[in-house]
């Protein structure tokens, strides 16, 4: 009996790992997405777009677009989504991983030069994957996402 014991707890042990290994890598985007987001508020008041600046964008949008992709295909990334959302305060949040309404039409508007559109796709679609972002969380984050000064921006579009 003691032996199916450790069996079991065994057995769940293994079961759990995949949650925790999913936790740990939306864990480890997330934290990029932080990184990242301060390179692109860094070029959000420059004039001109560079090579750099573009691989600066690439790297914040293209991250932040695949952690949307994982939030619409994977229920466990919700979850764990939901529950890190809630343990932090929502201006926190907005602070370390959103750019702003303004940076970002200031950036977009620097990418349209005589007509063409000069950056990664995701910078334009940045509107579309915050409420891809939004659409996948509880509606409690967000009226809080909207009523936070730094993310309020984002109701108008």
């Amino acid at each position: 009996m003691k032996k199916l014991g450790s069996i079991i707890l065994l057995s769940f042990f293994l079961m759990s790992l995949p949650a925790c290994k999913e936790g740990a890598s939306f864990n480890e985007n997330l934290k990029e997405v932080a990184v990242k987001l301060k390179n692109v508020e860094a070029i959000t008041s420059l004039d001109l777009v560079s090579t750099e600046h573009y691989a600066a964008m690439t790297d914040y949008f293209r991250t932040v677009t695949d952690l949307a992709v994982s939030l619409k295909s994977d229920a466990k990334a919700r979850k764990y989504w939901a529950t890190r959302v809630k343990k932090h305060k929502i201006s926190d949040f907005c602070a370390k991983y959103v750019l702003t309404a303004t940076a970002w039409h200031n950036l977009n508007d620097q990418c349209t030069i005589d007509g063409h559109y000069l950056c990664p796709d995701e910078v334009r679609e940045y509107p579309a994957i915050l409420n891809a972002v939004l659409s996948n969380s509880p509606q409690s984050l967000k009226d809080d996402f909207y009523a936070d000064d730094r993310c309020s921006g984002w109701r108008e579009l």
